[in-house]
């Protein structure tokens, strides 16, 4: 038989810092802000989603028009609003979908492009249909056949590129005789956006 000194508190089970249900309930209370917080964070991303969708800036303006009024609003009204959201992400979707291929694809089509005559330097890639190709050639009408057949391709088909440099360049060959032969320097562009370079 054990004998428990009920009267010496230092004897006592010590007690816990923190009530059972004081922490269930913070946790309790911890969970469902950062459910809330998530929420209202879902919802303007797909705000924001829509709206770049639709190709207009998020201004402060709209951002406080589309906060949620304190009246509710009709079903009508609701469904209208989700049909219209929908809308806008299907329109996204297929603007990704109508975009560019894969870069691997279009390095591709761009080397089985080239004459035999031809070789790059660079291909840049930027945005959608943004491509900037540099390099030199031994045959400058060898440079129109290049252009057609990239427009031909099916990735880049009615890509408009225009030349933005072509010039001649001596160039002296690596062999006992010295020899040196003209070779044709060229920047072909899909953007009128390009900076200006001397042809």
């Amino acid at each position: 038989m054990q004998n428990v000194n009920l009267l010496d508190r230092r004897l006592l089970p010590a007690a816990p810092l923190v009530p059972t249900a004081w922490a269930l309930a913070v946790v309790t209370v911890a969970t469902a802000a950062v459910a809330a917080h998530g929420l209202v964070e879902q919802q303007l991303t797909r705000r924001a989603l829509i709206a770049v969708a639709a190709g207009s800036p998020i201004s402060e303006e709209a951002k406080a028009a589309e906060a949620p009024a304190s009246a509710p609003s009709s079903p009508l009204v609701r469904l209208r609003e989700q049909v219209a959201e929908r809308e806008a992400l299907l329109a996204a979707l297929r603007a990704q979908a109508a975009g560019p291929q894969k870069p691997s694809a279009t390095l591709t089509q761009v080397v089985g492009a080239l004459p035999s005559s031809m070789w790059l330097t660079d291909i840049e890639m930027h945005g959608a249909r943004e491509l900037r190709i540099s390099g030199h050639t031994l045959d400058p009408l060898a440079l129109a056949d290049f252009a057609g057949r990239l427009a031909g391709a099916e990735g880049l088909r009615g890509l408009p590129l225009q030349t933005l440099r072509l010039e001649s360049v001596e160039q002296s060959e690596n062999s006992p005789g010295g020899t040196t032969q003209r070779v044709h320097s060229f920047v072909l562009a899909s953007q009128d956006s390009s900076a200006p370079e001397a042809r």
